[in-house]
């Protein structure tokens, strides 16, 4: 599923905006031995994507480094990421494991403290769609957005549709 997220979001022309540029997916068939010994072949998939040297926020976390964030910095992540996910939401991208190990922070670099390297190129870069859905797929379970722009991250995480006119 992760190379049919990347090829829709590069066919409807978001390649690159919130994820990494991708440049293909390929299967190479492997020769191997089964549990028995016997020889058997193996699918190895390969996706290619843009490299993003970003620190994830897994990392950050394990390292302890997050408390040398200033709140202002942590309200700023906060809302890219919101951001980003309504955003992929509204892109018909359906993300089912955005948790800190699938979230860059590009812009910084992460040694033994948090710094900052680029603030013109700091940004959220989304990765692991490997338990996501495209609902642009013909076998979605998921109907596609039919807004004219994406609603706002509020609506979807503090659950006050009503207030933008949804039930």
């Amino acid at each position: 599923m992760e190379a049919a997220v990347y090829e829709d979001l590069r066919e409807h022309g978001h390649d690159g905006e919130l994820t990494p540029k991708y440049f293909g997916s390929w299967t190479f068939e492997v020769p191997t031995n089964d549990a028995a010994g016997l020889p058997a072949k193996r699918n190895i998939r390969m996706i290619l994507m843009e490299y993003v040297d970003a620190p994830d926020i897994d990392t950050i976390l394990e390292k302890e480094l997050q408390q040398d964030i200033p709140d202002e910095e942590r309200l700023w992540m906060m809302r890219e990421i919101l951001k980003a996910h309504a955003i992929l939401l509204w892109y018909n991208i359906l993300h089912l494991d955005l948790g800190p190990a699938n979230i860059l922070l590009r812009g910084y670099k992460a040694t033994e403290v948090l710094e900052q390297v680029s603030a013109r190129d700091r940004g959220v870069v989304i990765v692991g769609f490997r338990m996501s859905s495209s609902k642009w797929r013909d076998n979605s379970k998921f109907s596609r957005s039919l807004e004219d722009k994406p609603i706002k991250p509020v609506y979807w995480y503090c659950g006050v549709a009503h207030l933008n006119g949804r039930p």
